[in-house]
């Protein structure tokens, strides 16, 4: 047993000494055969560093410590640094998407899946260390861990390649905008990566959580990756090659209509996507098979690929949590727009995902709803001064109760001009029970004007022509800070 374990490590030592050799070949022939021959060896060379790490460590790349030890994973090692100037140099970054170049790209974000997903594993119900975007939206140490992880793992192996990860970029829309428009203007390809998607599942320790890594070359999306750590479930896809779940092939699903439908949509952070997504699910529940929320925008893209489910819609998504599964989706022969119909780029935020038959229909249901987005910015009460009317009425007596009930149908307004606030009193200005006060506030004057034009507030116009008071109104308008 000794001599096999000896004899284990001289092969996969000689295979990396081989490599090496390789490597000052390349160098010292560089000016005489051209980048095409290193364009060529790149996937030999990556290949054999794959095999020598497979043959030492009993499994793909091993862990981080182990390629360390080796001179891979560290920064300033010296095959770190022929890495870094050797390989991806060739086809894949000259635009030439061939397959292999593709499958060699694929290779490499599911080995770095796999690698997050062993730490994903081991630190289940890791705690909160702080909130982004708002409380719910969180953060645990392990996110940073499982980004560096598949950076350092794209970095050895394709060195000049654009890298976004969530965890490096600022909460909010416009952030995340910004971090998008100067990654893609670095290089043609780039790389796009959620190393926890799902993190409050991940937090609250529910095995329901993805890896996400998708490679867009000039802004597609030509490989795609989710690796589900929990059920080894590794789902990928290669533009043009179809989508699989570990070897298997994968299809969406064949539900002819909503009725035949499981739909997928998020609870979303973002608090202006919470009433466009309830409204749709009032709106689809009385109709689908069932509605869930799972709580990983990987897994429901992914399970739309699969034909687990046959839409999945949602209206603020980054990139990071889209990329791979629309690719799966495509791939899959599925269909994806944004919630108007417009078709998915990396740019979009608002996404549906389908399995193509019912894609019409629901892009209707959305409409229906005003569910194709984020609702408006609500003002704060505190933005708008208060605009408000005082009036004295003088009422007849043998009128009083028509009085009363008129008012309070006008106090109900129409949704969204109704009053904050309405105070009403008898008598108490002018000292004559008849006489009928009361003020009514709004938020700003065009809420008041806004009420003006209600049918409520048309009822009240034909009570006044009625002639039930015994003089005219004394009105009197006013603004005052909220």
């Amino acid at each position: 047993r000794p001599f096999v374990q000896k004899r284990t490590v001289f092969v996969g030592f000689l295979a990396v000494a081989t490599a090496g050799l390789l490597c000052m070949a390349l160098s010292f022939g560089e000016q005489g055969s051209g980048s095409n021959v290193i364009g060529h060896a790149s996937s030999s060379l990556i290949a054999m560093r794959r095999s020598a790490l497979t043959s030492l460590h009993g499994g793909p790349m091993g862990s981080l410590q182990r390629m360390g030890e080796m001179g891979v994973e560290v920064r300033n090692g010296p095959c770190r640094s022929w890495v870094r100037s050797r390989v991806g140099v060739g086809a894949a970054e000259k635009a030439v998407l061939g397959g292999s170049e593709l499958e060699n790209i694929r290779d490499t974000a599911m080995e770095a899946a796999r690698m997050a997903g062993t730490l994903i594993r081991e630190r289940i119900g890791a705690d909160v260390i702080e909130t982004k975007l708002n409380s719910m939206d969180l953060l645990t140490e392990v996110d940073g861990k499982c980004q560096e992880i598949v950076e350092n793992v794209v970095q050895s192996a394709y060195p000049s390649h654009s890298f976004l990860g969530e965890e490096s970029v600022a909460p909010g829309a416009e952030a995340s905008a910004q971090a998008l428009k100067e990654a893609r203007e670095k290089n043609e390809w780039l790389w796009i990566v959620d190393p926890i998607d799902g993190t409050t599942n991940f937090a609250s320790g529910i095995p329901l959580v993805g890896t996400i890594i998708a490679v867009a070359y000039k802004g597609e999306p030509v490989v795609g990756v989710i690796y589900d750590a929990f059920n080894d479930e590794m789902f990928h896809a290669i533009k043009g090659k179809g989508a699989y779940v570990n070897d298997q092939p994968i299809h969406v699903s064949d539900a002819p209509d909503i009725s035949k439908s499981v739909i997928f949509t998020g609870s979303p952070p973002n608090p202006r996507a919470i009433s466009p997504v309830l409204r749709s699910i009032t709106s689809l529940m009385p109709r689908a098979r069932t509605i869930r929320m799972l709580g990983t925008a990987a897994h429901m893209l992914a399970y739309v690929a699969a034909g687990r489910a046959s839409v999945y819609f949602e209206a603020d998504l980054n990139a990071w949590d889209s990329a791979a599964g629309v690719l799966l989706v495509r791939e899959a022969g599925g269909r994806v727009t944004d919630l108007e119909g417009k078709e998915w780029d990396l740019s979009t935020r608002p996404i549906l995902a389908t399995n193509a038959k019912v894609h019409e229909d629901m892009l209707g249901e959305l409409k229906k709803t005003g569910s194709t987005g984020l609702d408006p910015i609500a003002e704060e009460d505190d933005e708008k001064p208060v605009f408000g009317v005082n009036v004295n009425l003088y009422v007849k007596p043998e009128r009083r109760d028509d009085f009363i009930a008129c008012i309070q149908n006008n106090q109900k307004g129409t949704l969204g001009t109704e009053p904050l606030a309405l105070d009403y009193t008898w008598g108490e200005s002018t000292n004559d029970p008849n006489t009928f006060f009361f003020q009514e506030r709004y938020k700003g004057r065009e809420g008041f004007e806004a009420h003006q034009k209600t049918p409520h507030f048309a009822k009240w116009e034909e009570f006044v022509a009625t002639d039930p008071f015994t003089k005219p109104p004394e009105v009197m308008l006013f603004e005052a800070e909220a």
